[in-house]
């Protein structure tokens, strides 16, 4: 009788770790249930910023803005007008400075030059064997508006065909009497010219 209770109560009996499921059930943690999805999210983000790394940031899909040298933004004025730098100066301050102190030049005045003066009386002499040489000569000067003194003669000792002239003031003078005559010796010698210019024909003159 006692045996047959017992398996009946035994029936009715559960184990402890029976009665526990259902309502009794320990509780999942909630970080451990949120560890999956932020793990996806880290990974879509990493995804992402690659993405935009290869792509996005080598200029292919966004507009960028070129900076004009010098660092100087160019931004848009009031009214639709757009400035843009001005060129710098490509003068130095010392370049500038100096110019301004510039001093005019200081001229030093020249000697005056002798000018030709046909009031000079010109003797012509003959130094050669050849006859009417002094005369031809004197012609050619009288035609150019010399004055000539006294008549052609002659000289001795032969000499070189040359121009004299007694001073400085003369020298100019002395130069047009022998390109007249084609003449290329001019000497200053008081001696040779007390009267002014002589013309000394020598054997090299040529009429």
């Amino acid at each position: 009788m006692n045996t047959t209770r017992q398996r009946n109560e035994d029936q009715y009996v559960m184990p402890v770790e029976a009665s526990r499921r259902g309502a009794h059930r320990a509780r999942v943690s909630p970080l451990l249930g949120a560890l999956p999805v932020v793990a996806v999210a880290v990974v879509v983000v990493g995804v992402v910023l690659l993405a935009w790394t290869l792509f996005g940031g080598s200029g292919g899909g966004g507009t960028t803005t070129a900076e004009p040298a010098g660092g100087v933004s160019s931004a848009a004025q009031p009214g639709g007008q757009s400035s843009a730098p001005k060129p710098a100066s490509t003068k130095s301050p010392s370049a500038a400075q100096s110019e301004p102190s510039q001093e005019p030049t200081k001229e030093t005045p020249s000697t005056p030059a002798s000018t030709v003066d046909k009031s000079l009386e010109i003797v012509v002499r003959n130094s050669t064997s050849t006859g009417g040489l002094a005369r031809g000569a004197a012609s050619k000067l009288t035609a150019k508006g010399w004055t000539i003194n006294g008549t052609p003669d002659n000289y001795r000792p032969t000499i070189p065909t040359t121009v004299f002239y007694a001073e400085d003031s003369q020298k100019a003078s002395a130069l047009a009497v022998a390109k007249v005559l084609s003449i290329d010796l001019v000497k200053q010698d008081a001696d040779m010219a007390a009267k002014g210019i002589t013309v000394v024909l020598g054997s090299d003159y040529k009429r």
